[in-house]
């Protein structure tokens, strides 16, 4: 039993590590390493996540994602030219049964950001739905994912299975404990099975 419970804990370690390095090859060279290496004429889309820890203190990877998308939207209104339409737009997407979407915005308001150049998607309850509604409603645009290191892997490869034409902006923050880095493992392998079924229903 032991036995075969630790091969079962092993082989899940080595697809998880597998699923890791093929995700992060797949999206290496669409994360932007800074401002200056981000597209012309994007949308910037900041993805949802609890505003507060456990603690009532706020949530490190939300402030970090307000600041990335903060500066990458100054950025682009810098540079932007009169035909680039979608430049310095935002999408807010999160669960607003948490109040994430909403949050984003308001902090976004705080951060410098003009309220009419923000859309927001209450309806994400996860990355996926995020990545459906930006795919519907802003299909032909060129999409950038702000998020954290660890999480753009999945994004992209989720953002590319419905055609996306989509980069990653990495926020600061990474992943401290044993808990949410299984609960990201496992989200990896529900997205190829995602991507998967949406490709065999075609």
């Amino acid at each position: 039993m032991l036995s075969a419970a630790a091969s079962g804990v092993l082989s899940f370690i080595a697809l998880s590590i597998a699923c890791s390095v093929w995700m992060r090859q797949q999206s290496a060279d669409r994360i932007a390493a800074s401002l200056e290496d981000l597209p012309r004429n994007a949308r910037i889309v900041v993805l949802g996540c609890p505003t507060r820890s456990r603690n009532g203190d706020p949530n490190r990877y939300f402030v970090a994602r307000i600041a990335a998308a903060a500066a990458a939207h100054h950025y682009a209104i810098s540079r932007a030219s009169p035909t680039d339409a979608a430049t310095g737009r935002l999408l807010c997407s999160g669960w607003d049964g948490h109040g994430e979407a909403t949050e984003l915005r308001e902090a976004l308001i705080a951060a410098g950001v003009s309220p009419h150049r923000i859309d927001v998607d209450g309806n994400a309850a996860r990355t996926i739905d995020s990545i459906d509604h930006a795919a519907t409603h802003h299909g032909e645009e060129r999409i950038v994912f702000v998020s954290q290191a660890f999480h753009l892997p999945r994004v992209l490869y989720l953002a590319r299975g419905r055609g996306l034409d989509a980069w990653g902006l990495r926020a600061e923050g990474t992943i401290r404990r044993l808990r949410p880095r299984l609960r990201e493992a496992l989200a990896r392998f529900r997205a190829i099975a995602d991507v998967g079924l949406r490709r065999r229903r075609r």
